[in-house]
């Protein structure tokens, strides 16, 4: 099925903008695509400069010879303007950033720069994921013309996806050490973890998010209510 979604791409273009997560996901679809399209890698931040984050485009970089672009994410955007963990005035300070407030906005941004206009998006999506996506990809199919982006590994299982990693021995980021997944929010999920291994990238979070740490602050104090109850 990969080959077919492969060979009906090919047919429009040989240049694709992988979405690029460093999720399992998004590694597998650089290991199966690089040997047939031109690959310009896309990872969108959610804070920008985070050191781990960093150090695994880097290695990613590394591995695959090729440049990763980095682009500020709909998410970071979205959470500046409805003042997430900050105050109203902070947005203002951000206007540099070119900010773009959806996901193809973005990637039109990216091919414009590039002279790209007719790249498809490569994403990593996959019906076995959750029921959201299976009814997604059952309604759109694999390849979205009109959108020019492209689910290469939609039928795919975790077992097909650990089977590609194992194969090309590329590791995975400390994401999946710290979190179980890759980075993808400022909850307290994400929030701990950082701030117990990487308190310079805790303090660069809190940079952009002033307000971030009630997240922590909340967490912890309904654990140690729910401690209370019990031992009541």
């Amino acid at each position: 099925m990969v080959e077919d979604i492969i060979k009906k791409v090919k047919e429009k273009t040989d240049t694709i903008i992988l979405s690029f997560s460093c999720g399992k996901e998004s590694i597998v679809m650089w290991l199966i695509l690089g040997d047939h399209f031109r690959i310009i890698p896309l990872y969108l931040y959610i804070i920008p400069g985070l050191g781990f984050v960093e150090e695994s485009l880097k290695y990613y970089e590394g591995f695959f010879c090729n440049k990763i672009y980095q682009r500020p994410s709909q998410l970071l955007i979205n959470m500046l303007r409805n003042c997430i963990f900050s105050a109203p005035s902070q947005f203002r300070g951000y206007s540099g950033l070119r900010l773009r407030g959806d996901y193809y906005g973005i990637i039109d941004d990216l091919k414009e720069e590039l002279g790209i206009g007719d790249a498809y998006i490569a994403n990593g999506m996959r019906a076995n994921e959750n029921l959201f996506q299976r009814l997604n990809l059952r309604k759109t199919g694999p390849i979205k013309r009109e959108r020019k982006i492209f689910y290469p590994m939609h039928d795919w299982t975790n077992t097909d996806v650990e089977r590609e990693i194992k194969k090309a021995n590329i590791r995975l980021p400390i994401d999946y050490k710290l979190f179980g997944r890759s980075f993808n929010g400022i909850g307290y999920r994400f929030l701990k973890p950082i701030r117990e291994r990487f308190p310079e990238d805790y303090k660069l979070i809190l940079d952009w998010f002033p307000l971030a740490e009630l997240e922590i602050k909340r967490m912890e104090y309904r654990d140690e209510h729910f401690r209370q109850a019990r031992s009541e």
